[in-house]
């Protein structure tokens, strides 16, 4: 992980809170409220500067309690630093508890906490252990939006907003489907003061907030294609107060900016604020705090201090969201490189398939895979979580990770894959890279070390990247991540996608310092994040291999992403090269969720329609042809369900149509477009 300048320094003696200055008009006004010092010692929070995984980690939540206090968690001390009037009045240990996630204290003083074991802990305000159980099974803690208070009490806001009472968690719950809810529905939503009940999803550019008894919608606009918003707080005059993250590639990194808006039920936004993400160091959980009579916290980690603002909104906020130019948005031609470096370029489709195949891949474990054929044991604490208990026999779903490895399950095009230095085609066959060998002794079945990598099997990150997009080279079994961030002159690398400035499905993001890369899978429907797909070795990670992933966006700012794709854009999936007539056909269409195909055009009045759909439900919409790129408006949308027919009347003018993937049956997704 990157070197952060780690400052010992105790919090300040006296921070005064400033007089509240309502902002008429203009910027927002940050306020310090509470500030604290790097390290361990007392009232300072600790980073964690070196980790296996490929996020820093650091205090990962924030809450303001009734009396103004601004309680801060440690996360990693596993503690509590409790501040007021700028000063830490005390700090509460929170005994026989893994990584905090989050925090709320209640009006009678109760803290409430959950940590990454899916446990959920109550202190009393004097620190008292008071309770502990776990999260209803199907609930994980990185599936939790916030604790929030609610009318019975401290609840849960979940993906998919779907919200539950602490005081009466089901014993089993079913988040999946509340992550793939079609959009134009709202489910069962979160609650506002009023008791009405709100949920999000997306309609291809635009994020809508909306009730889900219908009637009321809040439309928002993020600035960019890849954007999220989370609805964060309501407030008790009604206001309703969202997060939005946009996404966007400024010298081939990834950026994020964040703002917290604020809106009215009529949908009208009469506040925000542009959040210094650029000076977080760390990714928390929670960055913003809404009470109840409409204060707004942030907490923003910086290298040398953490600091908790209150924030005056204003009407206007200066933007650092970098656009390209129409004229650098040109196609690349790659043939050639793909065929001298000896892997063809497939569609995105394949790889996500791929992908996913090493992600449910379901294979026996024995008791065997912890020796080596000579039969020495494994190293203590080495193994990847999803083998620590598991019985002889026992099958594990997915890939285990291992340093240096490069295993998935096999292909129709051939064995390219390795395991124990060798060439096998399936993971666990007859000759595959486990039962060649059982049941004797070895190889090692996945490392979640550096230091003991041969004769062992598994993936880790890069390699996973590396077989997803069928990578084969006679050079060795894998190559790295520092190849896969290398400038693109490197033979083994990736295209800089930041020339596009459009977050694709299936580009890849790779950590400056070499410590983890990974693929974009799609952004979630409720806006409340991002699906990913990779390889991770992360302590408290479902499990230590492929996995599919949730991410918010802020996470790809940490640790300086990279933004690079195997691809170029072919005409039609981004606005560098629109189609400018009619297709069909599944030569450009990949099919994999979240795509977007594009179409630019000149009509007199016309109406835009998509028939024949197979394969899927793709959605129509339009938007401006600004001399060149698209406009921020969205002028007409068609998102039926299913594979019904879309169509969008439009007058006389210059249009870009985009027609958004929302979900496959498998294969190919294609359609007829006419104007």
């Amino acid at each position: 992980m990157r070197a952060f300048a780690l400052v010992v320094a105790v919090v300040l003696a006296q921070v005064l809170l400033a007089p509240k200055v309502v902002a008429v008009t203009g910027e927002a006004i940050f306020a310090a409220v509470a500030e604290f010092g790097i390290g361990s010692g007392p009232g300072q929070v600790t980073y964690e500067t070196r980790v296996v995984s490929d996020i820093a980690r650091g205090p990962q939540s924030f809450t303001v309690g009734s009396d103004g206090s601004v309680y801060v968690l440690d996360s990693l001390q596993r503690r509590i630093h409790i501040a007021k009037a700028g000063a830490v009045t005390r700090t509460v240990a929170v005994p026989q508890s893994a990584y905090l996630r989050e925090i709320h204290v209640t009006i009678d003083g109760t803290i409430w906490l959950l940590d990454n074991n899916d446990r959920i802990l109550s202190l009393g305000s004097d620190g008292r252990p008071l309770s502990s159980s776990q999260l209803p099974k199907g609930m994980r803690a990185y599936d939790v939006l916030r604790i929030t208070p609610d009318s019975a009490g401290p609840a849960l806001w979940t993906r998919g907003y779907r919200q539950f009472s602490l005081g009466a968690l089901p014993a089993t719950v079913d988040l999946a489907e509340t992550l793939n809810d079609k959009a134009g529905t709202f489910g069962g939503g979160i609650a506002a003061a009023d008791g009405v009940r709100w949920s999000a999803h997306t309609e291809g550019h635009t994020i809508v907030v909306g009730a889900a008894s219908g009637g009321s919608r809040i439309v928002v606009t993020p600035q960019t294609f890849g954007a999220t918003a989370q609805p964060i707080g309501f407030d008790a005059s009604g206001l309703f107060y969202i997060s939005v993250q946009d996404a966007y590639t400024s010298g081939g990194f990834i950026r994020v900016e964040e703002t917290i808006q604020r809106y009215k039920r009529s949908g009208e936004r009469d506040g925000v604020a542009r959040l210094p993400t650029e000076s977080f160091v760390i990714s928390p959980h929670r960055t913003a705090e809404i009470t109840s009579d409409g204060q707004v916290y942030v907490m923003v980690p910086a290298a040398d201090k953490l600091t908790v603002y209150r924030v005056d909104l204003g009407t206007t906020y200066r933007s650092s969201v970098a656009r390209s130019s129409a004229a650098g948005l040109s196609q690349r031609e790659d043939t050639a490189r793909a065929q001298s470096i000896g892997f063809p370029l497939r569609s995105r489709r394949l790889v996500a398939l791929r992908a996913s195949e090493m992600n449910t891949f379901l294979w026996p474990w024995h008791l065997s895979y912890n020796f080596y054929s000579s039969g020495l044991p494994r190293p203590l604490g080495t193994a990847p979580n999803q083998t620590q208990l598991a019985s002889d026999g026992q099958f594990i779903v997915g890939i285990p990770y291992n340093w240096g490895g490069f295993d998935s399950t096999h292909f129709s095009d051939g064995g390219w894959s390795h395991s124990d230095w060798a060439t096998w085609q399936a993971f666990d066959g007859a000759d595959g890279a486990l039962n060649r060998y059982y049941p004797q002794p070895g190889p090692v079945v996945g490392n979640t070390q550096t230091d003991v990598l041969i004769g062992s099997a598994g993936i880790d990150c890069s390699g996973y990247v590396y077989a997803a997009a069928g990578y084969t080279s006679a050079e060795g079994p894998k190559k790295s991540t520092v190849h896969l961030r290398a400038a693109p002159g490197d033979p083994y690398a990736g295209w800089d996608a930041g020339a596009y400035d459009n977050v694709q499905p299936m580009n890849y993001f790779v950590a400056n310092n070499d410590s983890h890369v990974f693929y974009y899978e799609y952004r979630y429907i409720d806006g409340s994040g991002i699906s990913t797909l990779e390889a991770v070795a992360e302590n408290g990670a479902p499990i230590q291999g492929a996995q599919q992933r949730s991410r918010s966006l802020r996470d790809l700012v940490v640790g300086q992403w990279q933004h690079r794709s195997w691809w170029t854009y072919d005409p039609g999936q981004t606005y560098a090269i629109p189609y400018t007539a009619p297709t069909y056909g599944c030569f450009a269409l990949m099919g994999v969720r979240g795509e977007m195909v594009w179409y630019r055009f000149s009509t007199a009045g016309t109406t835009v329609r998509l028939t024949e759909i197979t394969g899927g439900d793709p959605d129509l919409f339009v938007v401006a042809d600004n001399g060149g790129v698209p406009g921020t408006v969205l002028l007409g949308s068609s998102w039926h369900v299913g594979q019904q027919d879309e169509s969008v009347s439009l007058p006389a003018g210059n249009y870009f149509a985009y027609v958004h993937i929302y979900a496959t049956s498998g294969g190919c997704v294609t359609w007829r477009i006419t104007w």
